[in-house]
């Protein structure tokens, strides 16, 4: 039987699985995570950030108010990341199930240190401004005021999954000329079948057609 810590950054379907490479390109460019905390009583809380990734490493930041993350953070300092961005989206066949959409994200889990150096706020502001300013906007570098009362958090990834699902180009696009696709039974949808499938030979089960369930 899995356990927590077995099940804790592993993917169920490897089919998925974006390659490291990749992964690593995507943390760089995504806009945005989602950080997941929890406190003292055991409910998640979930907040969306700006941050910066490098090396291993996310960065983020916010006011030094003791709002609900901050609170959170000097509870328990593990944290799980989430980035995801989606891509096309499509019918292929009659039914609503006969739908494909595209994606990437990413599951990260690690431990958060406050920094404290000025030297590192300062490091982090300018690749941040990098990241999210426009370089046109003509304002003089290293101009942070208000970055001695401003909450800087390092994130040491120490579990990351990349998961990815591109929008199969040899489907047809459904145009409402065909009533049905597939047979009754089928499990129509192509990547689904895939994962399916490969679920039946992990588990030594017969081969054949994946069925609906």
């Amino acid at each position: 039987m899995d356990t927590l810590i077995n099940v804790r950054g592993k993917l169920k379907h490897k089919i998925w699985a974006m390659p490291s490479e990749a992964t690593e390109e995507f943390l760089q460019k995504t806009f945005v995570v989602r950080v997941g905390t929890v406190d003292a009583e055991g409910f998640p809380y979930v907040v969306p950030q700006l941050f910066v990734y490098e090396n291993g490493k996310v960065w983020l930041h916010q006011t030094s108010a003791k709002g609900h993350l901050r609170r959170n953070l000097e509870f328990n300092s593990k944290v799980c990341l989430e980035f995801d961005e989606h891509g096309e989206f499509f019918p292929y066949g009659a039914t609503q199930c006969d739908t494909v959409v595209a994606y990437k994200s990413v599951i990260a889990f690690g431990s958060l240190r406050f920094v404290t150096s000025d030297e590192e706020k300062l490091i982090f502001f300018d690749k941040f401004m990098i990241k999210y300013a426009g370089a046109s906007w003509g304002r003089e570098e290293h101009t942070y005021p208000r970055m001695e009362p401003t909450a800087v958090y390092e994130v040491q990834l120490e579990k990351v999954t990349g998961k990815h699902q591109e929008a199969d180009v040899t489907l047809k696009r459904w145009d409402g000329a065909e009533d049905k696709v597939g047979g009754p039974g089928t499990y129509g949808c192509p990547f689904h079948r895939a994962a399916l499938e490969a679920e039946t030979q992990a588990s030594g089960m017969p081969g054949g057609s994946a069925k609906e369930i």
